[in-house]
């Protein structure tokens, strides 16, 4: 894979600051073995006093990013939790041209997660974007 493949960092969640926040204020959607949570992303640099909601969030053109969170309760070996974890991410990346502009997702692995195959993530992924209605329309 060739770094412009890759999922940049800049595209993913890292701080548990922002998961929490997601999670706890965001709209949520349930499969048999995920959650999303998803919420439109807030420009940290606008004013404190902007008077709209509108005026903190980010442009259209700013990318989804993604957090993932697969706990040792899903499964206790860590070998499967990273491999749920890529395979999340690739899905991410083949999607995110299609995904609405500027919002936070939050992929929760539930039980079972890490006994599917690739294509049944691929389908339960696909079908929670489409559910929480994150695809731009054409």
């Amino acid at each position: 894979m060739t770094s412009d493949e890759k999922l940049p960092r800049s595209r993913r969640i890292t701080h548990r600051q922002d998961f929490l926040r997601i999670q706890s204020t965001g709209r949520r959607c349930r499969s048999a073995h995920f959650l999303l949570a998803t919420l439109p992303r807030v420009n940290a640099a606008a004013p404190q006093d902007a008077r709209h909601v509108s005026d903190t969030l980010l442009p259209e053109h700013d990318d989804a990013r993604i957090g993932i969170t697969i706990t040792t309760k899903v499964d206790k070996r860590a070998a499967r939790r990273n491999r749920l974890r890529r395979r999340i991410r690739e899905i991410f990346r083949r999607e995110r041209a299609r995904l609405l502009s500027g919002r936070d997702l939050v992929i929760i692995a539930l039980t079972g997660a890490t006994e599917l195959e690739f294509v049944s993530v691929e389908d339960e992924v696909r079908t929670l974007l489409r559910r929480a209605r994150l695809y731009r329309r054409n």
